[in-house]
C-alpha cells in the first residue's frame, strides 16, 4: 500500500466502532481478528491507489460493506489459507495457498445464538456508525468537519 495510506485509520475506526456498540448492546462473537480479516481482503481487493488518506470515508463504507456482505454469506475466509490471491512478494507456503480454504465464521455459524448476536451486532454497528462518527468527530469553531490525514477520532 501506498506511504500515507488509510488502511490502518479504517480498521482503528472500526475497532472504535466495533467497541462503542459492544458497550451498547453487549459482547458478541464478532472480534477485532475478524475486522483485521476483512480489511486484509479488501486490500487484496483494491489496487493500492484507492487506499490514499483521502479514501478513508470510502474504504471504511467499503469495510463495513463486505462485513454485513460476509455474516450475511455466514462466510469470512482465512487471509492466507486457501487464499491464492495472496500477492507472490508475501511468499506464503504452495501448501497454505493450495489448502482448503478455512472458514473463520463456520464455528460460530454453527452456534445459532452466538451467531444470531454477531448478526444484529454488525446491523447495529453498520445501522450506528454515522451517529457514533459525528458524535466522535473533532468539530472546528465554524462547524465544518476537519477531514485529512490530520483529523483524530476522539475515544
Amino acid at each position: 500500500l501506498p506511504e500515507n495510506s488509510c488502511h490502518i485509520r479504517c480498521l482503528q475506526v472500526a475497532s472504535f466502532l466495533h467497541k462503542k456498540q459492544t458497550s451498547l448492546t453487549g459482547r458478541c462473537a464478532l472480534t477485532n481478528y475478524h475486522l483485521k480479516t476483512a480489511l486484509l481482503h479488501l486490500s487484496l481487493a483494491k489496487p493500492p491507489s484507492a487506499w490514499g488518506p483521502q479514501n478513508l470515508d470510502q474504504r471504511f463504507e467499503d469495510l463495513l460493506g463486505f462485513l454485513q456482505k460476509s455474516v450475511q454469506e455466514k462466510r469470512l475466509s482465512h487471509i492466507i489459507i486457501g487464499n491464492s490471491s495472496v500477492p507472490a512478494e508475501i511468499r506464503v507456503p504452495d501448501i497454505f495457498q493450495a489448502a482448503e480454504p478455512v472458514n473463520l465464521f463456520r464455528p460460530l455459524v454453527l452456534q445459532r445464538q452466538l451467531y444470531s448476536g454477531m448478526v444484529q451486532h454488525v446491523q447495529e454497528m453498520v445501522r450506528n456508525a454515522p451517529v457514533l462518527i459525528q458524535e466522535y468527530t473533532p468539530h472546528i469553531p465554524n462547524g465544518d468537519v476537519p477531514h485529512g490525514p490530520h483529523s483524530e477520532l476522539q475515544s
